[in-house]
């Protein structure tokens, strides 16, 4: 059922993403959120009653938006091409909430609710890992495995990168900008390259060249 979301919640939304970005989920308050709408905290409340409220809602708009693009990228011909599209979206979504992984850990532990889906969330994103890397393997673009659960394990290694690489890029750099969201999102990509046959590397440089001159 499609909800359409009142004015008022989309600016509790936003002004509270802005300054969770800012300045850490534990530095704001419903007080503090309020100050910065100008409205009262009674008025707030009537549309979120506790913090974690909103952290939830930011946490299901971000999966949300990478469904969205998933669903995209799986239905498309072009899988390796759609593959730059998509890790550059993963990316700029993580930063867009960065937030949540800057302190993932703290976050779950204090959300159960949020920790629970992450966990099945890997779970789903895992089947769908597999079922594009089985759609490479048939389409002679990516070897098949040669060691025991091999792509499970790929996987995990690009998940962990995926899920926490702005935790290290928040500590080596001062600000992330739109080149150093490339930068990650070719380190992810990169991680598939040693699996691609020779025709799945010349059609990954081919992509990688185009989505390059596409975003430049």
């Amino acid at each position: 059922m499609f909800v359409i979301m009142s004015k008022t919640r989309q600016k509790i939304l936003a002004k509270s993403l802005k300054l969770f970005n800012t300045k850490g989920v534990d530095n704001i308050s419903l007080r503090s959120i309020s100050t910065e709408l100008n409205i009262s905290v009674g008025n707030l409340q009537y549309h979120f009653k506790k913090r974690e409220d909103i952290i939830h809602e930011l946490y299901f708009q971000l999966v949300n938006a990478m469904d969205s693009g998933i669903k995209a990228g799986i239905q498309s011909d072009e899988k390796l091409k759609e593959l730059f599209n998509l890790t550059y979206l993963i990316t700029s979504e993580f930063y867009k909430y960065r937030f949540i992984f800057q302190d993932f850990n703290s976050i779950t532990h204090k959300h159960p609710k949020i920790k629970e889906h992450y966990k099945e969330l890997i779970k789903y994103r895992k089947l769908q890992f597999l079922s594009f890397t089985d759609d490479l393997v048939r389409n002679d673009l990516m070897r098949a495995e040669i060691l025991p659960n091999e792509y499970d394990n790929l996987f995990i290694r690009i998940q962990i990168l995926s899920d926490f690489w702005m935790s290290s890029a928040a500590i080596q750099s001062k600000d992330i900008s739109k080149t150093l969201l490339l930068r990650y999102a070719d380190i992810i990509n990169e991680t598939l390259y040693p699996y691609l046959t020779t025709l799945g590397t010349k059609q990954y440089l081919s992509a990688s060249n185009s989505f390059k001159n596409m975003v430049n």
